[in-house]
This record gives C-alpha cells, sequence and structure tokens, in this order.
C-alpha cells in the first residue's frame, strides 16, 4: 500500500524528476524502469512495422512452388533426396519438415 502512495506522489511529478528520484534511490527500480521502458518502445516499433507490412523473422526456404516441385520429384522416384535438395537449394531437414507425410 505504501507503494500506491508513492507512485500517486509521483503521478504528480514531472517525468525527469520521476527518473532521478529512481536512479538515486534504488538502482534496481532504476534497471527495472529502463527495461520497462525499452519493452515498451520495442514493442510499438514491432507494431508500427507491422501496420506498414513489415514481417519479422528469418525468410522461408521453401516457398509454395518449391514444395510442389520437390513433392512431384519425390513422388516420381527417379530422382533421389539429395538431388533435390541441391537442385532447390534447402537441406535435407528442410525437404523432410515441408513434405508432405502422404507424399513420403
Amino acid at each position: 500500500m505504501a507503494h500506491q502512495a508513492l507512485i500517486t506522489d509521483l503521478a504528480k511529478a514531472d517525468l525527469q524528476e520521476i527518473t532521478e528520484y529512481i536512479a538515486q534511490d534504488n538502482p534496481a527500480a532504476d534497471r527495472h524502469f529502463s527495461f520497462s521502458l525499452i519493452q515498451e518502445r520495442t514493442s510499438a516499433g514491432l507494431k508500427a512495422a507491422r501496420a506498414r507490412g513489415r514481417v519479422g523473422g528469418r525468410p522461408k526456404t521453401m516457398d509454395k512452388k518449391k514444395l510442389s516441385i520437390a513433392e512431384s520429384l519425390y513422388k516420381d522416384g527417379k530422382t533421389n533426396v539429395s538431388e533435390i535438395c541441391k537442385t532447390l537449394g534447402i537441406s535435407r531437414a528442410t525437404f523432410y519438415r515441408n513434405i508432405s507425410p502422404l507424399a513420403v
């Protein structure tokens, strides 16, 4: 409850005064405040990027076109998995991860 009273008092103060108070009084609180600030800014940046149509993460190596080629070559049985992977520029793990269990 004492923390709520402190927060209420600090809410009335200027943001600069709050950060100075936290930095001088409690280093752990300062780290927590800095972490929270970074977290909020990162979240806002990711949200803005998504709004612009940007998607994060590593690009997929296996698109629908490559997948259909891999499945058709594998179903034919004339081409081994190593050659399919070399032709498409994918690893064996990627091949087996994406290939339909029904095709195998």
